[in-house]
């Protein structure tokens, strides 16, 4: 079937497809003359040839190769439901794209990537092992060594390593703290608006009994003093809901800066254990030197550079010993951080979201009832006039 495909590519049969408004057909003939991707065996290479010699072996190890989550399994091809119309063939509908590094940052510590790949493969019409793109990523792989002072995977994000990937989490953390700023001056520029509209239409409304000569002649009195009253009360209870988003949002943007800060710290211990790295590798060259030039002497070398060579290599070989303590030091405080960051992203990934979630739907109720009533309100005064 490749092969057929293969030459009906190099015959241009599927331009002539396309051309006579067979889309589909000719995307499954391309599809068909790809290589077969997804086969990690060592036995197969990238462009294999599909031959009628294979032996049954082979065969049947492709057969399970196919079965397996690959695209070529993740493509579901798609029946057309137009009626009266010439067959189109349909559409393949080809496999979902996995969560980015933001987003795996972003939701560390939380389970909605695991609960979406968890239903993903739990649709009836979906196979149970559709390929995901990226969708190893986010799973976890146990620690293979319990060696320092902590788990290495306990200062992962995702697919981010806190300490060498520091930088990719420090534009992260920083683009969330910009967006988060945004919002609460948003918030406060559509909370000043709001107030402004509202006190208007209320010194509009109040100033409705002196349009006519005599008081009452517009709009009834009862009616006018209610919903004035009404009106007061609705824009108190909006501008305090404004005030608690506001709020809300302005404690959430203080949290993104204190992250922000977190990761710029992260990045000085980096930055330091990279130092003390070089530092140390400097110390070690330059003790090694020394030692070198102390075994090159003999006899015949004086004794005043013979004692001047062995005091320069005791010297650099203290300062080989104490750079490596320095950078002992410095890795064990660039974990410590990097571990103590990590864990602290994760508990505001969960406090942010539920946090966030929460005031935006108490402020979508609290407008939601409060435009009910106002409507009902201007609906009493309409028939007030």
């Amino acid at each position: 079937l490749r092969t057929a495909a293969q030459i009906a590519m190099t015959l241009q049969f599927h331009g002539i497809l396309e051309t006579t408004g067979h889309e589909s057909a000719s995307a499954r003939i391309q599809h068909a003359s790809l290589p077969r991707f997804g086969n990690h065996s060592a036995d197969d290479s990238w462009d294999e040839d599909e031959t009628d010699n294979a032996n049954p072996k082979e065969s049947e190890k492709r057969v399970g190769l196919v079965n397996e989550a690959c695209f070529e399994a993740g493509v579901i091809s798609v029946d057309s439901d137009l009626t009266g119309e010439a067959d189109t063939g349909g559409y393949d509908l080809l496999p979902l794209p996995g969560p980015s590094e933001t987003h795996h940052v972003l939701n560390a510590g939380c389970n909605d990537l695991q609960i979406l790949a968890q239903s993903l493969c739990d649709k009836p019409h979906l196979p149970s092992s559709r390929f995901v793109y990226d969708k190893t990523a986010a799973e976890e792989t146990p620690p293979t060594s319990t060696r320092g002072i902590e788990d290495i995977t306990q200062a992962s994000l995702g697919p981010l390593k806190t300490d060498d990937d520091v930088d990719k989490l420090h534009d992260i953390v920083r683009s969330v703290d910009n967006t988060l700023r945004k919002l609460h001056r948003a918030s406060a520029v559509i909370r000043s608006a709001q107030e402004e509209r509202n006190n208007t239409i209320l010194e509009l409304l109040r100033g409705v009994d002196f349009w006519g000569d005599i008081h009452g002649e517009v709009m009834n009195q009862r009616t006018l003093v209610k919903g004035v009253e009404e009106l007061e009360k609705f824009n108190s209870s909006i501008e305090k809901g404004n005030k608690k988003l506001s709020d809300d949002l302005a404690w959430q943007s203080s949290l993104a800066t204190s992250a922000l800060n977190a990761a710029i710290e992260v990045r000085g211990a980096v930055k330091s254990s990279r130092t003390a790295s070089r530092a140390k590798t400097a110390a070690l060259s330059a003790a090694k030197k020394a030692q070198e030039i102390c075994i090159t002497l003999d006899r015949s070398t004086p004794s005043e550079e013979i004692q001047l060579a062995q005091a320069n290599a005791s010297k650099t070989q203290s300062q080989a010993i104490h750079a490596a303590v320095v950078e002992y030091e410095a890795n064990i405080a660039k974990k410590r951080a990097a571990v103590s960051l990590a864990h602290d992203i994760q508990c505001w990934n969960l406090h942010r979201k539920k946090c966030i979630f929460d005031s935006c739907y108490e402020m979508a109720l609290l407008q939601n009832n409060i435009c009910h009533k106002t409507a009902n309100m201007w609906e009493n005064l309409r028939d007030g006039l």
